[in-house]
């Protein structure tokens, strides 16, 4: 049986001092402070010119019995808070904390300075995506451009500058994008990477995606906050607004997702040319997930995001 799932794998939030900079001030002699149940405790100062301007803590919320994220206060009055993985895993409740938390502390929630948004499926995503990249009948699209040959190098290619099509079905991790981007994707086998790097997160993972036994493979797209500028624009959202939809609803996480995998990676079928004028692969046509799913368009009858202004 076929299973798939969608959740926030990476948030990241910046936030502004209301008035004052009485947080920074505290912690500046203080290791611990405690306000209405939130805990933050001190890691490092970084000093510059003989005085502090940024501090790194933890932030322990009421009762959770793991810490909640981590945050980056500094002089100027700016915070950024990355929310434990742990806690992106638990209820939707536990994420939306975040805005609270930060207004708790006495900051104005600004922007989302990155997210990362995973599909889970025990459905071989690398194996039929290797299969349509061997295929020489498709055209294969990396940010927009057409590689044709096997041999021919791919630019700017993510990981290892070089790669061809050849090399890309021996890759057990296949990467797109590239470090300049503010958009990437990497798709992976789940099932292996934490049974050999993170044992401990597998119970929950695999208790979230609903997929408890056997493959677990991801496609994961990495949005920075030039790219959620974009979505939020065009889809006429603030910050919050998107962040909401994000956390609450599922079509528009695997909207996200096939936004973000058509802007880096597509096909088109050269036999299919003639009569169809080329009809574009995304990834999730490659595996068959979008027939499983309707999009969030599809559920309101159009205004889906235009992949044309996100590539741009």
């Amino acid at each position: 049986m076929v299973k798939h799932s969608t959740n926030l794998d990476t948030l990241e939030l910046v936030f502004r001092m209301q008035k004052g900079n009485a947080v920074f001030n505290t912690l500046l002699t203080n290791d611990t402070l405690t306000i209405e149940g939130i805990k933050i405790k001190v890691r490092s100062r970084q000093i510059e010119d003989e005085e502090v301007r940024k501090i790194y803590a933890d932030v322990f919320y009421q009762d959770l019995s793991y810490k909640y994220g981590e945050v980056r206060i500094t002089k100027l009055g700016w915070m950024k808070l990355k929310i434990e993985n742990r806690a992106l895993y638990d209820t939707p409740e536990l994420k939306e904390r975040g805005i609270i938390i930060g207004s708790t502390l006495g900051f104005d929630f600004c922007k989302i300075a990155r997210v990362d948004v995973c599909l889970d499926t025990n459905i071989s995503l690398i194996r039929r995506l290797r299969q349509a990249i061997k295929d020489e009948e498709l055209d294969m699209y990396v940010t927009r451009r057409r590689i044709i040959s096997m041999d021919e190098v791919i630019p700017n290619f993510l990981v290892g500058y070089g790669a061809t099509r050849r090399n890309l079905i021996r890759k057990p991790t296949l990467y797109f994008g590239n470090s300049h981007k503010t958009l990437k994707m990497k798709i992976y086998d789940k099932e292996r990477e934490l049974k050999a790097s993170s044992p401990e997160k597998e119970p929950y993972t695999r208790a979230w995606s609903g997929i408890l036994t056997g493959r677990l493979q991801r496609m994961e797209v990495t949005l920075n906050r030039e790219y959620v500028d974009k979505i939020t624009q065009d889809l006429g959202l603030s910050h919050e607004e998107f962040l909401k939809k994000a956390i609450e609803d599922d079509a528009f996480r695997t909207d996200i997702v096939n936004w973000g995998a058509e802007c880096l990676v597509f096909f088109k079928d050269r036999r299919s040319v003639e009569q169809h004028r080329g009809d574009k692969l995304g990834l999730l046509d490659i595996v068959r997930l979008s027939d499983k799913r309707p999009t969030t368009a599809a559920k309101q009858g159009g205004n889906a995001l235009p992949i044309e202004t996100l590539a741009a």
